[in-house]
């Protein structure tokens, strides 16, 4: 590993900004002291002074000041084996990380700076132990701020932050998003959320969204396309495996479709044999028979149109062969009504 610029304490003007499509073959470390806008993988976010951020090679870079103080950042351009480090350790690349107290970044920064300003012997290995240095410096504080014991008043505005999530599930929510409610950087938030609750913010708003679909499901009153864009799930085929994940089966919901689809067929056989065999009522009076031909008729072209616009996009084979049912026996009768005239 080996760093091939870094400063610190570097300062820039309010009208500061700078857009990289391609970071290269670089690491770019990234220690902010002001506030500034930054691209992660989550988007352009405005962070608080004490954000952290390494982009890993090939990445897209943005850094703007925010405010009139303008800008001032440590930063440091690594190239070599520094992923090793990073996943050693589990620190994230593109990844905005909080620090509390983050005084101990620029220290260890400028002692890795004078190292290269002056090209000391053995420099570069220096700077390797300097910068896996801020690595477990840096995870060691997050690892404390997770462990920290959690006051109830934050516990009450974790539980409120929940709740309006929870009200909004089909929001296409950003971890961003939620941390803006809560009033804390993005990491912040995902590390206090996952102790209070026990788990992320993702996946416990996909957890809300699933049982919402499952109470949809068990209706059976929309098309699984319908149900997954009112939950929140842009993909119908991504709901289906994330649904199918979180039941272990969808074939329960099947079966509730396929006992709707029973009813619907058992009560067309009783209308049918009121309807469709008229004779069995009144041998006797055509003038009934005709009127009941004509209310056969009706109500399978009714039914016909009834099942292609609601079954038809649901059960496409079930539905097609009940619409096509339905509609030769009312043509059927309709024709016999035509022929006794």
């Amino acid at each position: 590993m080996k760093i091939t610029q870094i400063k610190t304490l570097w300062p820039e003007n309010e009208d500061f900004r700078l857009e990289r499509l391609d970071t290269g073959e670089q690491y770019i470390f990234i220690h902010m002291l002001t506030t500034a806008s930054l691209s992660s993988d989550n988007g352009i976010s405005v962070c608080p002074a004490g954000s952290c951020i390494c982009y890993e090679p090939h990445s897209y870079q943005f850094l703007a000041a925010h405010g009139k103080q303008g800008l001032v950042h440590d930063w440091a351009h690594i190239t070599g084996d520094f992923h090793k480090i990073a996943l050693q350790y589990g620190f994230q690349f593109n990844q905005i990380y909080q620090m509390s107290e983050g005084s101990f970044i620029t220290e260890i920064m400028q002692a890795a700076e004078l190292e290269v300003l002056h090209s000391r012997p053995h420099a570069e290995d220096i700077c390797t132990m300097k910068m896996t240095e801020l690595v477990i410096k840096m995870m060691r504080e997050i690892e404390n701020e997770k462990a920290e014991i959690i006051m109830p008043e934050m516990r009450s505005a974790m539980l409120e932050v929940r709740a309006k999530i929870h009200m909004d599930y089909s929001r296409g929510w950003k971890v961003d998003e939620m941390a803006k409610l809560a009033h804390m950087s993005p990491s912040r938030f995902y590390s206090l959320y996952k102790a209070v609750f026990g788990v992320t913010p993702k996946a416990d708003l996909q957890v809300i969204r699933l049982e919402h679909a499952k109470v949809l499901l068990a209706e059976g009153r929309r098309s699984v396309r319908e149900i997954a864009e009112l939950v929140g799930y842009e993909n119908e085929y991504y709901f289906i495996r994330a649904f199918k994940s979180f039941t272990g089966n969808i074939h329960g919901y099947k079966k509730i479709w396929r006992r709707d689809i029973s009813r619907l067929r058992m009560i067309s056989l009783c209308i049918e044999s009121l309807f469709f065999q008229p004779s069995i009522l009144c041998k006797h009076s055509y003038t009934i028979e005709y009127r009941l031909h004509i209310c056969g008729g009706v109500f399978g072209i009714v039914c016909f149109l009834f099942q292609l616009k609601v079954f038809a996009h649901q059960f496409p084979v079930t539905g097609g062969w009940f619409c096509i049912f339905i509609f030769k026996q009312g043509f059927q009768f309709l024709v016999n009504f035509r022929h006794s005239v």
